[in-house]
């Protein structure tokens, strides 16, 4: 009699090597295809808050009938800093192009924090802050028409690669997003 047949089930140590050698490559060829991805989501988010704030603030100007802005702000309370560690939109209740220096809860809208794998280049002739009157249009801040307000774009920007955005805005304070590639 011989002895009964004892099938035992797993892998053997030769097919586990083989499978975590394609899954290697595989990770290895999707790897670069997936950072390149995250970095122009990341992009598109960002940009799609830049928009959102622009109208936020023209929307906050236009239902309190007065002024309102937005302004780089280093640390959420007050105009100070560059874009990249951030924005916030506000109310000008006093009129003087700027938060209170003790700020009245309500009139910090937004505060917008930065990214720091991205970089907001403000464009030439954009002063800070951008405003808007009771009426929704710019008053102040915006360059020369035809200008880039801003300029967004990865700190890591590959040769060629489709992930620059540039903001433009015209005299009654619609914005627009160009894509740009990076240099």
């Amino acid at each position: 009699m011989h002895p009964p047949h004892r099938h035992s089930s797993g892998f053997t140590l030769v097919e586990l090597m083989i499978t975590v050698a394609v899954i290697a490559i595989l990770i290895g060829i999707g790897f670069p295809s997936f950072s390149a991805s995250l970095r122009s989501n990341r992009v598109a988010t960002h940009a799609n808050e830049m928009i959102a704030t622009v109208s936020l603030a023209r929307t906050e100007a236009i239902k309190s009938n007065i002024a309102a802005g937005i302004c780089p702000s280093a640390n959420g309370t007050t105009c100070g800093g560059t874009w990249n560690g951030g924005w916030l939109v506000f109310v000008d209740t006093n009129n003087n192009g700027a938060p209170n220096a003790a700020a009245v809860p309500s009139e910090v809208v937004r505060v917008i924090a930065g990214n720091p794998s991205l970089s907001v280049i403000p464009g030439a002739g954009l002063v800070s802050p951008i405003m808007f009157s009771s009426r929704g249009l710019p008053t102040s801040g915006l360059p020369a028409a035809g200008t880039a307000a801003m300029v967004l774009q990865p700190l890591d920007c590959p040769t060629g690669a489709p992930v620059i955005r540039s903001f433009f805005m015209n005299a009654t304070g619609q914005i627009r997003m160009q894509k740009g590639n990076c240099p």
